[in-house]
């Protein structure tokens, strides 16, 4: 079988700085990996469109929730996905004010640091599963 791109796909919570800042670490996640891994909003995968169905069918998912409902996870899951990858902001940002990160419209210079750290993290994590693992 042929090496796949990975298929990144975010929370799409769209009423708190969490959901704001899956969205932000996976554009910089794939800014970072540019052509070799693919950007799925979750929300296609919530209405079964086929495409995304398919793109998700045997290939390494990087799944970032906003919180502990896990609701991106979940769904992938449902579907059949492979997830090799999964981050929880909300677990990731344990001890941190959330007031301090932004809001659900625009992320502080606290929260663009923490995306920034984030997103840091996850393409280690990449690279390290890239390297390690045949499925990737």
């Amino acid at each position: 079988m042929d090496k796949k791109s990975p298929v990144i796909i975010p929370c799409c919570g769209i009423d708190s700085v969490y959901g704001l800042m899956t969205q932000e670490v996976a554009l910089k996640l794939k800014v970072e990996v540019e052509k070799q891994a693919k950007l799925l909003g979750l929300a296609y995968l919530v209405n079964g469109e086929i495409d995304a169905v398919q793109a998700i069918t045997n290939t390494p998912c990087i799944v970032i929730n906003g919180c502990s409902n896990e609701c991106a996870s979940n769904i992938v899951e449902l579907i059949g996905g492979d997830i090799d990858i999964e981050y929880d902001i909300d677990n990731l940002m344990a001890g941190v004010d959330m007031v301090s990160l932004g809001d659900a419209v625009k992320l502080s210079e606290s929260g663009a640091r923490q995306v920034s750290e984030i997103a840091g993290k996850l393409i280690a994590d990449l690279n390290n599963t890239e390297k390690g693992a045949a499925k990737c």
